[in-house]
């Protein structure tokens, strides 16, 4: 048994997994960028470098003081502000969306398995 999608659909669904998958890897590229310059910040607050490679799981409320403590000519902090408001960008347009997507296709996979 096949689902029949409009074309128009189809296309616009598959641009949007696309965009957010090179906006991903946007974020990743920009996490290893500030790993390089050596954010020394993260390592005395307990977050490991690596979590800026994962940009689902990297935690705002730990990089919003760093941001905020550094000084305004420094250009780690202009950096770590472009990336806080990719990183925001991101989650709202992709993650979310997805996750919920995700979970409604589940659950009618579910019912139609299962009636």
């Amino acid at each position: 048994m096949f689902i029949r999608v409009n074309p128009f659909l189809g296309i616009s669904i598959f641009i949007y997994f696309i965009s957010g998958a090179i906006m991903r890897l946007y974020l990743q590229i920009k996490g290893g960028r500030l790993i390089s310059k050596r954010l020394n910040c993260l390592e005395s607050l307990g977050i490991d470098k690596i979590l800026l490679f994962i940009p689902e799981f990297v935690p705002l409320s730990v990089l919003k003081p760093i941001y905020e403590g550094l000084s305004i000519f420094d250009t780690e902090k202009y950096e770590l502000e472009d990336y806080i408001k990719m990183l925001k960008i991101y989650r709202r347009i992709y993650v979310v969306p997805c996750f919920i997507g995700g979970s409604i296709t589940l659950l009618y996979t579910f019912i139609r398995a299962f009636s």
